[in-house]
């Protein structure tokens, strides 16, 4: 059996202008936890480099002390920004939020 349906439009959400999700979003799955990555820089190395490594190595970046990094959920960039020190920790402080 096949019915028709009518579907409600959206409200433009003004609250998502500033986070990543409205409240309505998070009321339904805020709870479930997942993981999230900070991408400082990318660098491309040979096996023979990698296999060299050891205690005091350092691998050089092209990427400078003050660019912007990326905060990565499931592969997919989700905002930039910059590091930041929080007491004794590093922090991300976000810069700007990527449209989808």
């Amino acid at each position: 059996m096949i019915e028709n349906i009518e579907l409600a439009e959206l409200d433009n959400l003004q609250e998502t202008k500033d986070s990543i999700f409205s409240k309505k979003d998070l009321a339904v799955c805020g709870h479930i936890k997942t993981s999230a990555e900070v991408v400082l820089a990318r660098v491309e190395i040979t096996l023979e480099e990698l296999f060299a490594l050891k205690k005091g190595s350092v691998i050089e970046t092209q990427q400078s002390i003050d660019s912007a990094i990326t905060l990565v959920l499931n592969g997919k960039p989700i905002a930039m920004g910059k590091l930041v020190v929080s007491g004794d920790h590093f922090g991300f402080e976000v810069i700007e939020v990527k449209d989808n």
